[in-house]
């Protein structure tokens, strides 16, 4: 397999054979990517090799000669699994939605979000963290009634 033949597959694999989404989900023109795939079968330029295995997850070591694992995530996480089946309970494995659903692109994606959605959360506590100390400390520097007595009468 050559390197066109491994861009054909990301495309195929990743993008469901769509070469426009391919081309703007990793940041280069459709005329490249049609260049690369199409009937020229011209060879891709460094640049565009970094965008497509940064902004695809692909392995260098992959698109460049073929071997190990198509992408750098090897073991991607299905611990969504079940909440997308059953956004999706009726999958129709004919249907490009499932495709999409069912790809290693689509569940880094979310276990990409799960680890956002995490430390979001952590983020979220040491706010109220925060907070809870400025209460704290707010409280320790407000006068007793008697403080605030004797200043309204000038002692």
């Amino acid at each position: 397999m050559d390197i066109n033949e491994r861009f054909e597959r990301i495309i195929n694999e990743l993008f469901n054979g769509n070469k426009r989404a391919f081309a703007k989900a990793v940041g280069i023109s459709p005329t490249v990517v049609e260049n690369v795939v199409g009937t020229r079968k011209g060879k891709p330029s460094y640049d565009v090799l970094v965008k497509v295995c940064v902004n695809a997850n692909i392995s260098a070591e992959w698109v460049i000669t073929g071997e190990g694992d198509m992408l750098k995530t090897k073991h991607i996480s299905d611990s969504f699994t079940p909440l997308i089946e059953s956004h999706f309970p009726h999958k129709n494995t004919d249907s490009p939605a499932d495709n999409q659903i069912s790809s290693p692109y689509f569940k880094y994606f979310i276990e990409q979000m799960s680890q956002k959605d995490k430390e979001i959360g952590r983020l979220m506590e040491r706010i109220e963290q925060l907070e809870r100390e400025k209460n704290v400390s707010e409280e320790s520097f407000q006068p007793t009634q008697r403080e605030l007595s004797k200043s309204t009468m000038g002692l």
